[in-house]
C-alpha cells in the first residue's frame, strides 16, 4: 500500500506509516507516539489495521468519534466494503477481551479514524499457528485494495473538515455482492416509530401476546442452561468449539420449547383463537417487543438497533397478511417468505457473531462457564433470527407435537455432542501452565499450576502425569459455589501439581487428545 502511495502523483497530504510495537502491553506504542513524537500534532486521521484472527475479509468495525462521513465515504470509495456497526457496539461494550491502538488515537489524541481488522479464524490468535501461512492471500489482497483506495481518497483532499450534517452518528451494515448500507440513527428511529404504531393498531391482543417474547426468552434460557449443565456434568461441554453451528443444534430447540411453553401460559388467560387470528396476534405482539427494543437501542445510540427492527418489520408483514381473509390458504407461504427475507438480512450477522465469539470463549478465562454463556446467547439469537417461525409454531393447534419434536432434537444433539471432540490442531485448547519454584530454609518446593482458558474442566489431568511423585490438587472457582453442590467433580477450574524439584530440562509438550 505504501509503495503504491509513494508512486502516486495525486497526494495532497502527507501519509505516515507507523509500525509500532508494545501493543499487547497496554498499547504503549501508540501512547508513545502521541506523547512524544514531533509529527503527532499534525495527524488528522488514522486508519488502524489490526487482527483478531488470521483471515477472512477485512472488516470496518469502528469509526469515530461520531463521524458519519467516515462510514459513508468508506462505503462509497473502497472496492469491496465489509463490516457492521455491530462489531463497534460489542467492542465498545467491552464484550471482547482485547484492545486496539485505535482507541488510543481516538480517546487520547482526539483523532478521527477508521479501525479495520481480520477477525475470522480466531482459534489461532496468539498461538504458534498465528503466522503468515494462516492468512490467505485473498485476505491480504482485500485489505490492501480497500486501504489503498480509502487512503488515496483521504490523501487527495486538502482538508478533512466537515460541517455539522456530517457529524451525525450512523449505522452501517454489509450487504450482499460487496455493498454496504449506511444510514443515520434518526432515520432508524423514525422507521421504528412507524412500525411500532402499525403493529399496535393491528390487534389489541397483540399487547397481551407481546408478553410471550420476554417470557419465552427467560423460559428458553432456563431450559437451555439445564441442557448446558447436563453437558458439563457428563464432561461433554465445549463440543461446539470447532463447529459453532452445533451450538444451535443443541440449544435452539430449547429456545423453541420456551416459546411454546410461554405461548401456552398466555393463552390460558385468553379466549381460543383460530390459527389466522392467533398468528396475527402472536406476530404483532412479538413485533412490538422487538421494535420497542430497536427504539430503545436507537435512543441510547446503539447502532445495532437495525437488527431488532428487521425482525419487527418481518413480523409486521406477517401480521398484516394474516389480517386479510384472502390469506387463509397462503399464510404458510407468506410466513416462509417473511422468514427467508429476515434471514437474508441477519444471516451474515449471525454467522459473523458465531465465527467471532466461539474462539473468544476459548480464551475468556477460567471463571467463565462458557456453556451457559453460549446457551443464553443461542436462545436470544434464535428468538430474534427465527422470530417469524417461532410466532407461527406457537400459533399452530398441535403445539404438543412440535414440543416433542424439539425435545427429541435436543436429545439427539446432545448425543452428537458426546461423540464430538472439540479440539484439534487447527482449534487448539488454551491452558496456562505455570511452574513455580520456592526455596525456603534450604528446602526447594516445586509446583505447577494448570488453568484452562476456556472455562472447561481438567478432570483428565491424571492421564497427563503418570509419575507417582506428583500430587494432584484440584481447585474450583468460587463464582460457581452454588453449583458445586451438584457438580463437584465437574467444575474443576485449576489443577495444582506438587512433585519433583524441577521440571524436565528442555522444551516440554502437553498434549490434550481425549476428554
Amino acid at each position: 500500500v505504501m509503495r503504491a502511495l509513494a508512486q502516486w502523483r495525486g497526494l495532497r497530504r502527507p501519509v505516515i506509516l507507523m509500525l509500532n510495537g508494545a501493543e499487547e502491553y497496554f498499547v504503549q506504542g501508540s501512547h508513545s507516539f502521541l506523547a512524544g513524537h514531533p509529527w503527532a500534532d499534525d495527524v488528522e486521521f488514522v486508519i488502524n489495521m489490526d487482527a483478531a484472527g488470521a483471515g477472512g475479509k477485512e472488516a470496518l468495525f469502528q469509526t469515530g468519534p461520531s463521524q458519519g462521513w467516515i462510514a459513508r465515504e468508506y462505503a462509497a470509495v473502497v472496492p469491496r466494503p465489509a463490516g457492521s456497526v455491530f462489531g463497534q457496539d460489542i467492542f465498545q461494550a467491552n464484550l471482547i477481551p482485547s484492545d486496539t491502538d485505535f482507541r488510543v488515537y481516538r480517546d487520547y489524541g482526539n483523532l478521527h479514524g477508521a479501525d479495520i481488522c481480520f477477525w475470522r479464524n480466531g482459534y489461532v490468535y496468539h498461538t504458534k499457528q498465528d503466522n503468515l501461512e494462516a492468512v490467505s492471500p485473498g485476505s491480504l489482497q482485500h485489505m490492501g485494495d480497500n486501504v489503498l483506495a480509502f487512503a488515496k481518497h483521504l490523501a487527495s483532499r486538502s482538508t478533512l473538515s466537515r460541517d455539522e450534517s456530517d457529524q451525525a452518528t450512523v449505522s452501517y451494515v454489509e450487504l450482499a455482492f460487496g455493498n454496504m448500507l449506511v444510514f443515520e440513527r434518526k432515520e432508524l428511529a423514525g422507521a421504528g416509530l412507524v412500525v411500532f404504531a402499525l403493529l399496535c393498531a393491528l390487534s389489541l391482543r397483540a399487547l397481551q401476546y407481546g408478553l410471550v417474547v420476554p417470557l419465552s426468552l427467560v423460559t428458553g434460557a432456563i431450559l437451555a442452561c439445564l441442557v448446558g449443565l447436563t453437558t458439563v456434568y457428563f464432561a461433554i461441554q465445549m463440543s461446539w468449539y470447532r463447529m459453532p453451528w452445533l451450538s444451535f443444534a443443541i440449544y435452539a430447540p430449547a429456545a423453541l420449547l420456551g416459546r411454546l411453553v410461554s405461548a401456552a401460559l398466555c393463552e390460558k388467560f385468553a379466549a381460543p383463537l383460530t390459527f389466522r387470528s392467533s398468528l396475527q396476534a402472536s406476530s404483532a405482539g412479538s413485533g412490538i417487543v422487538w421494535t420497542l427494543i430497536a427504539l430503545l437501542c436507537s435512543f441510547y445510540n446503539i447502532g445495532s438497533a437495525y437488527i431488532f427492527l428487521a425482525s419487527g418489520i418481518a413480523l409486521l408483514a406477517v401480521a398484516m397478511a394474516s389480517s386479510r381473509p384472502w390469506a387463509n390458504e397462503r399464510l404458510v407461504v407468506l410466513a416462509g417468505v417473511a422468514q427467508a427475507a429476515l434471514l437474508s438480512i441477519l444471516v451474515m450477522v449471525v454467522v459473523s457473531i458465531m465465527d467471532l465469539f466461539a474462539p473468544i470463549l476459548g480464551r475468556a478465562g477460567a471463571d467463565v462457564l462458557n456453556e451457559l454463556v453460549m446457551a443464553i446467547f443461542v436462545v436470544f439469537v434464535s428468538n430474534l433470527a427465527f422470530a417469524v417461525t417461532f410466532a407461527a409454531l406457537s400459533a399452530v393447534p398441535r403445539r404438543r407435537a412440535v414440543a416433542k419434536a424439539a425435545l427429541l432434537a435436543t436429545v439427539l444433539a446432545v448425543c452428537l455432542a458426546a461423540t464430538t471432540f472439540p479440539y484439534d490442531k487447527a482449534h487448539p485448547r488454551r491452558i496456562i501452565l505455570q511452574h513455580h519454584v520456592e526455596e525456603r530454609d534450604g528446602n526447594i518446593k516445586s509446583e505447577m499450576l494448570l488453568v484452562p482458558m476456556d472455562g472447561g474442566d481438567l478432570r483428565q489431568v491424571d492421564n497427563l502425569f503418570h509419575d507417582d511423585s506428583w500430587t494432584v490438587t484440584r481447585g474450583r472457582a468460587s463464582a460457581f459455589y452454588p453449583l458445586e453442590v451438584v457438580f463437584k467433580h465437574a467444575l474443576v477450574r485449576e489443577v495444582s501439581l506438587r512433585g519433583p524439584n524441577c521440571w524436565r530440562a528442555g522444551p516440554a509438550t502437553l498434549e490434550h487428545f481425549c476428554r
